[in-house]
């Protein structure tokens, strides 16, 4: 658990470099936690790891996203992804994939003031990896969006008695 949470961590420092901004998500249903390029951008990508299990059964997913509609308040999207785990492929004779994913989902920032936290509403019909089994999933988490700041210009105070 320490080295995912480190690994976590140096992902996270990663993404925020190399893309500039990034949301950290948790589906507390399904156990989820995720770490996501910027989701306010036409495409992004969204990485979750399934937790409360052991290290053999941490299966994990990756998934591009397509933002259909953005707003203020809504942004709608839709992904494909797959769904692994490396420790289990590892012993396993290389069978590293799971199964295959389709997403479609909402992120909603209700508060006006704290347009950082989201909450998410996802469904996503879930095949497995030889094709003869299925799922659709639905998962309910929230988000908190880690943005860079804006530097703002200081407002006039009524004119520069400099100038006059």
């Amino acid at each position: 658990m320490k080295r995912i949470f480190i690994f976590l961590i140096c992902f996270t420092g990663f993404i925020q470099t190399v893309f500039g901004q990034v949301a950290v998500s948790y589906y507390p249903i399904n156990s989820y936690i995720g770490i996501s390029t910027n989701p306010e951008n036409r495409i992004w990508a969204d990485f979750r790891l399934e937790t409360n299990t052991n290290g053999g059964n941490s299966n994990m997913e990756i998934s591009p996203k397509l933002n259909l509609k953005r707003t203020d308040i809504l942004k709608a999207y839709v992904g494909l992804g797959v769904n692994f785990n490396v420790f289990y492929g590892l012993f396993n004779n290389g069978q590293y994939i799971n199964g295959y994913l389709v997403s479609g989902g909402v992120l909603v920032s209700p508060f006006k003031r704290v347009r950082n936290l989201s909450f998410i509403f996802e469904l996503s019909p879930y095949i497995n990896y030889t094709l003869n089994d299925g799922m659709i999933r639905t998962n309910l988490g929230i988000a908190w969006h880690f943005k860079k700041r804006k530097q703002e210009l200081p407002l006039p105070t009524g004119g520069n008695k400099d100038i006059e």
